[in-house]
This record gives C-alpha cells, sequence and structure tokens, in this order.
C-alpha cells in the first residue's frame, strides 16, 4: 500500500486533466500541489500556536475539530475516533453508523472522494500525521486524520430549499455522489454560498463513501428538480473523460477494501453507459438506490447476476464484461421487468 504522498506524486501522465489542466483532476496523477502543502502547513502553523484543536460544537458522529486561531482553517477528524473506534468521543465507539463500512477508515475515504472530485466543488483535503495531544488526549502517539479546508459559507443546503440552486452544481455533485456511492449525502453536508452570480454548492463529509455494499445508498439531491434535466455537454464529456482503471489503481494503492473497489468499478461502468444512452441523473439514481428499503435496487440486481454468471470458484467475482454488456441491453427501459 503506498502512502498518500506517494498516491499524489503518481504520475502525470496517468491523469484525467480537464481544459485547465491544473486541479480537476479524475485519476492518479495529482501531483503535490503548492496548495496542498499550504493546507498542512497552514494547519501545523495553528497547532503549533494554539496546541489544539476546537471540539465542533454539533451533534457528530464522529470526532470532529476545528482547527482555528483567529480565523477558521481546516476540519480535522481523526481516524481513531471514528464510529465504531474505541478513542470515539460521542458515545459511538461499539460500532460502524453504517453498514458496508470499516471503522477508521473513514479519513482515507474523505481523501479519495477528493482525489477523484472530477468537477464537483468539494473543499481541498489532505490526510496528515497529527500528535494526539492537539486533540485533548494525554500520550504520545501520532493519529492519522483527514484535513479538509474550510469553507466560508451561508448555511446548508437543507436550511433554504433547492429552488434557487444551480443547474450544473447539482449536476457536479450528483456525478460525484453515483461515482463514489455516497451513502450520507443529506442536506446537511452541502454547504451553500450566496455569491454575485448566485447560490453556489460546496459538497463536504465523505467518509462514507466507497462502501462494501449498496444497500444504503443516499442522495439527497435525488428530490431535485435539476437532476431530471438532461446532462449538458460539459458533463457528458467529464463523464466520457473518466478512466476507469487509473482510478482503480488509485484505489488499490491507497489500501480500500476489493469490495469497494469493485463496486465504485460497477458504478462507474454502468453511468458511462447510462449516460450515453441519455438517461438523466435522476433516471440513474433510480436505478442505482433502493426504492424500499427492504428491495434490492436495479444496480444490485445487475451486480449479482454478474457474479452468478461468472464460472469462477468465488462466486464473490464480479464479471465486469458481462456487467457491460447486461446494462448496455437494460438501459434505457423497465429494468425491473428484466431483472429478479
Amino acid at each position: 500500500m503506498r502512502s498518500i504522498k506517494e498516491i499524489d506524486a503518481m504520475s502525470e501522465s496517468e491523469a484525467g486533466m480537464t481544459s485547465e489542466g491544473t486541479s480537476r483532476c479524475t485519476s492518479p496523477g495529482l501531483e503535490a500541489t503548492a496548495l496542498k502543502v499550504t493546507l498542512s502547513d497552514e494547519v501545523m502553523a495553528v497547532i503549533e500556536t494554539t496546541e489544539r484543536v476546537t471540539s465542533v460544537d454539533e451533534n457528530t458522529v464522529n470526532g470532529t475539530y476545528y482547527v482555528e486561531h483567529e480565523e477558521r482553517v481546516a476540519v480535522a477528524k481523526p481516524a481513531d475516533e471514528e464510529a465504531g473506534m474505541a478513542a470515539n468521543p460521542n458515545g459511538n465507539g461499539e460500532e460502524s453508523a453504517k453498514n458496508g463500512f470499516t471503522a477508521g477508515k473513514g479519513y482515507i475515504r474523505e481523501y479519495l472522494a477528493y482525489h477523484l472530485r472530477g468537477t464537483a466543488n468539494v473543499p481541498e483535503t489532505v490526510v496528515m500525521d497529527l500528535p494526539e495531544s492537539v486533540f485533548g488526549r494525554r500520550g504520545n502517539k501520532v493519529v492519522k486524520a483527514s484535513v479538509q479546508r474550510y469553507v466560508q459559507n451561508d448555511g446548508q443546503s437543507w436550511d433554504c430549499g433547492p429552488a434557487l440552486f444551480d443547474v450544473e452544481d447539482c449536476h457536479r455533485i450528483a456525478i460525484l455522489d453515483l461515482r463514489v456511492l455516497n451513502c450520507d449525502r443529506h442536506g446537511g453536508n452541502i454547504l451553500i454560498r450566496k455569491e454575485p452570480s448566485g447560490t453556489r454548492l460546496v459538497p463536504i463529509d465523505h467518509g462514507y463513501t466507497f462502501p462494501c455494499s449498496i444497500e444504503d445508498l443516499d442522495f439527497e439531491w435525488q428530490l431535485w428538480k435539476q437532476v431530471r434535466q438532461p446532462l449538458s455537454e460539459e458533463s457528458l464529456q467529464y463523464i466520457n473523460s473518466i478512466n476507469i482503471e487509473n482510478e482503480v489503481r488509485v484505489l488499490v494503492e491507497a489500501g480500500l477494501e476489493k469490495e469497494a473497489i469493485d463496486l465504485f468499478r460497477a458504478a462507474n461502468i454502468c453511468l458511462k453507459i447510462a449516460a450515453n444512452k441519455g438517461l438523466n441523473l435522476y433516471e440513474i439514481a433510480s436505478f442505482y438506490r433502493r426504492e424500499r428499503i427492504n428491495e434490492p435496487s436495479g444496480l444490485e440486481l445487475l451486480i449479482s447476476e454478474c457474479r452468478n454468471a461468472l464460472d469462477s470458484p468465488s462466486a464473490a467475482e464480479i464479471d465486469f464484461e458481462r456487467l457491460e454488456h447486461r446494462v448496455a441491453e437494460i438501459l434505457p427501459g423497465n429494468w425491473r421487468d428484466i431483472l429478479h
């Protein structure tokens, strides 16, 4: 397993860059940038001054802290204070808050969602080794933590409703969530910023992405009228530019579970095909996500079918060639009558 720095420094020739050629990478070629160094340096400067961080005064599942001195710089989440970890300060040390996730791995998922963010406006996120003393603990242990740049904002999306949200902003978040199989996209983790050009959206909190099971996907935006509009040419070009195999290599190097990687690969294959067949993001989300809690989604049924079809000693393996063929057959159309 490679370190975060090694992942960041992987060859730029493997990157999927946008027309700007800078930070909108979708593949493993994200090189360490001045911006990343600056965030880490800013965080360490605050810690050296204050010697500790400030616990977020909200009902959080994981240990969550503001890095601040005179102004707020970042939000830190130590790996050993996630739900299911013994050091969790919020009474959630017994088990992970959601199915399909390994306790103590949310920090790397936060980073990977930023790394593979594509066109979505995810705040800069790094992984840092921090002394446990900064979290108010006694001891000399160093702990890993995700550290995300704090974004000045005017509230959360559920504070105002979606009527004024920009269509492209909604689509960018929806595409990200379908790619990383977000199990926790609610109105509290989409920040809003009121700018002269309109109300802009900033997605945060990605510790419940890249799951090992997809029974609990959660897409707040599925209720928004914007995702029923057709994909723009820009969004379709971005989706077609995704190099799934390069991104899979990033997840492997980061040490993500094999089942999470396989589901990511399946989701991105389906997204590419569905988008090019003219489905909108609401329709794609309806295929991915369960309508009823006890009934598998179309994506679950498809993956199950493609596991069973493979003549392999391991029933857990997904036949991706068959999956690609089958999704092209059933979409668009009434997949409920085809998959059982």
